[in-house]
């Protein structure tokens, strides 16, 4: 009788678990949940984490979008992800405790949009970094490399502001100011410039 209760017992977490054979399936999603398709979702592994630097936001805040924000996750992982990559920033700690809803994911995005996000302190952390660039000396081509893929990540960061023409003048002051004076004569001679 007892070995009969057990096989009962047995067949009934078997029926419950979907278990076949030695291997355990896992019941297809539920298509009566609004999170299906992300409820066995994994989070990638690439997700950048935030330096907390101002002029790492604008980078940051595109990939971020592109790889959580616009994917079918639940708010729940979304959350993690946000934490996950903003873990060692002090002004985000409070958020680090919080439940993954998606009223907590709003308000911790909202945060770092208002702290981080704001485009004045963009351009004016982009302006800075240019200023601090060594000077170029004469036929220094690593440097002059370094000068070139700077003035080009301002100009694209200014774009992306929406905001070119404020900023353009004060790129190419801090960029033209760190190049060798033959390279300036050169640049100073070609029409329109």
């Amino acid at each position: 009788r007892r070995l009969s209760e057990r096989l009962s017992r047995l067949e009934a977490i078997i029926a419950n678990n979907n278990i076949v054979g030695n291997q355990t399936s896992v019941p297809p999603p539920s298509q009566d949940r609004p999170d299906h398709h992300s409820r066995f979702a994994k989070l990638p592994d690439n997700i950048p984490l935030f330096t907390g630097q101002v002029k790492d936001y604008m980078s940051w805040w595109t990939s971020f979008e592109a790889l959580i924000l616009d994917q079918p996750y639940t708010p729940k992982l979304k959350f993690e992800a946000f934490k996950r990559c903003t873990a060692h920033l002090t002004l985000l700690q409070p958020y680090h405790s919080l439940e993954g809803s998606l009223e907590n994911l709003e308000s911790a995005l909202a945060k770092v949009k208002l702290y981080y996000g704001d485009d004045v302190m963009i351009g004016h952390a982009m302006i800075k970094q240019l200023r601090q660039l060594p000077a170029a000396a004469d036929r220094d081509a690593s440097a002059l490399k370094g000068l070139s893929v700077a003035f080009g990540a301002a100009v694209q960061t200014a774009r992306r502001l929406g905001n070119l023409s404020a900023y353009e003048g004060q790129i190419r002051e801090a960029v033209l100011g760190k190049l060798p004076s033959s390279v300036r004569l050169v640049i100073a001679a070609i029409p329109g410039k």
